[in-house]
């Protein structure tokens, strides 16, 4: 089996199913030392993550980022969670550069409501490149 941060991840959630307390802390502690001594530290960010990732999966988090150029009004906010469902975890990032409207990605699917997205996509469209 070819080791990667997913099956790190897997290997973690394995583990620690059922676990609590000290026992999960002992376990833990274990998982961790294992990365190490297989020099495979580096991807501590990226195993978290996946982690993460597919501990939400499993227990139906729908996770978002939404890229705005400004901080989000509190009422589109919770009518993004809405639309989501009620396990949704939002992740806001400002991004000026967007001029305009928002950018939603969910899962692998990416939802590009901004105005430099229409932009590019009518200078695209301009050039013949389209």
């Amino acid at each position: 089996m070819k080791l990667s941060p997913r099956s790190y991840a897997r290997a973690y959630l394995a583990l620690n199913d059922g676990l609590c307390g000290a026992e999960l802390e002992e376990a833990t502690t274990t998982f961790w030392e294992l990365v190490w001594r297989k020099r495979h530290f580096a991807w501590r960010q990226r195993i978290v993550s996946e982690v993460t990732g597919l501990w939400n999966q499993s227990h139906g988090v729908v996770t978002a980022d939404v890229q705005a150029p400004r901080p989000l009004p509190k009422a589109l906010g919770h009518s993004l969670s809405a639309a989501l469902g009620p396990q949704a975890e939002l992740t806001l990032r400002v991004k000026p550069h967007l001029l305009a409207g928002v950018v939603v990605t969910v899962a692998d699917q990416r939802y590009d409501a901004s105005l430099k997205g229409r932009l590019d996509a009518l200078e695209s469209a301009l050039a013949g490149t389209r």
